[in-house]
C-alpha cells in the first residue's frame, strides 16, 4: 500500500497536526543554541532517541545509516524541526505511518516549509512537507557538492518522492531527459561565451538548477543504468555525478563531513 493511500485514513487528527504545527517556536533553536547537539553523532543520536520514542523506528540500527548517509547541516534541520516543536508532538499514528526516511524528510519539512495551507487534508499536508525536506535536504547538498564538499550525491532511498522520481525515468526517457539537459546548458554556456564571459543571475540560477536536475536524476539509478549512461554521454559529461557506489562505502569521510 503507498503512502497516500495508508494517509488518507487519518484525516481526524486533521485539528490535532494542524494545532501543533501553528505552535512550532521557529526562534527556538536559535535562543537555545546551548542546548543543541553540536558534534555529528550527537545530532545523529538525538534524532533517532526522538523518534523511538515518538515513532517507533522500524529500522533498529537507523542511526547509523542516517550517519553514513547525511551530513551535520542537513541533520541539523532535520534536528530543528523537532526541536522546535517543544513539548508538542505530532500525532503517533501519522509516525507511525511513516518509514523511517520518509519521518526524517518530514521533520525537515515541516522545518523548512513556512508556507502552507492549514485546511487542505491531512494527507496533503503531510506529503507537502515530506516533499519539501526531501527537495531542500537535497538541494542544500547538491549546493556544497557543486563547491566540491562533497563527491556524490545525498540519496534518501525512503522518500515517496524518490520512488516516483525513480519510477517516471526509465529507459528511454531518462536517457532523452538527461539529453534534453545537456544541450540546454550547452546553450547556456556558448549563449556566455558569446557575451564575452559575463553571466547574469538567471543564467547561473538555470545552470545550478539543470546541474541539480542531474544530480537528483543520476542519484535514483542503479549502477547498471550508471555504466550504460557513462558509455552513451562518457565520463567528461557526467563529471562527478555517475561515481559507482562501491568507490564511496558508506561510513567513508568522502561521504559526509
Amino acid at each position: 500500500m503507498g503512502l497516500e493511500a495508508v494517509l488518507e485514513g487519518l484525516e481526524h487528527l486533521h485539528d490535532h497536526l494542524v494545532t501543533t504545527l501553528q505552535h512550532m517556536d521557529f526562534e527556538r533553536p536559535r535562543r537555545g543554541y546551548h542546548q543543541l547537539p553540536y558534534l555529528k553523532y550527537e545530532l545523529v543520536d538525538a534524532i533517532v532517541a526522538y523518534l523511538q520514542k515518538q515513532g517507533d523506528l522500524q529500522n533498529q540500527n537507523f542511526g547509523q545509516t542516517l550517519s553514513s548517509r547525511m551530513n551535520k547541516e542537513e541533520l541539523k534541520r532535520v534536528f530543528y524541526g523537532m526541536f522546535a516543536l517543544r513539548d508538542a508532538a505530532i500525532p503517533h499514528e501519522i509516525l507511525r505511518s511513516l518509514d523511517d526516511w520518509e519521518k526524517i524528510c518530514f521533520f525537515a519539512g515541516i522545518w523548512m516549509e513556512r508556507d502552507y495551507n492549514p485546511h487542505q487534508s491531512t494527507k496533503d499536508l503531510i506529503c507537502q512537507f515530506i516533499k519539501k525536506g526531501y527537495d531542500g535536504l537535497h538541494k542544500m547538498h547538491m549546493i556544497k557538492k557543486a563547491e566540491g564538499a562533497y563527491t556524490r550525491g545525498l540519496k534518501i532511498p525512503g522518500s515517496q518522492h524518490y520512488h516516483q522520481e525513480r519510477a517516471l525515468f526509465t529507459e528511454p526517457s531518462l536517457d532523452r531527459t538527461l539529453a534534453e539537459l545537456f544541450a540546454e546548458e550547452d546553450t547556456l554556456h556558448l549563449a556566455a561565451e558569446l557575451n564575452g564571459g559575463e553571466e547574469d543571475s538567471q543564467h547561473d540560477d538555470r545552470l545550478y538548477a539543470i546541474s541539480e536536475r542531474v544530480g537528483i536524476l543520476l542519484d535514483s539509478c542503479s549502477e547498471e543504468q550508471l555504466e550504460q549512461l557513462t558509455r552513451k554521454f562518457g565520463r567528461a559529461r557526467l563529471g562527478g555525478y555517475a561515481q559507482p557506489l562501491q568507490q564511496f562505502p558508506f561510513g567513508s569521510s568522502s561521504l559526509v563531513s
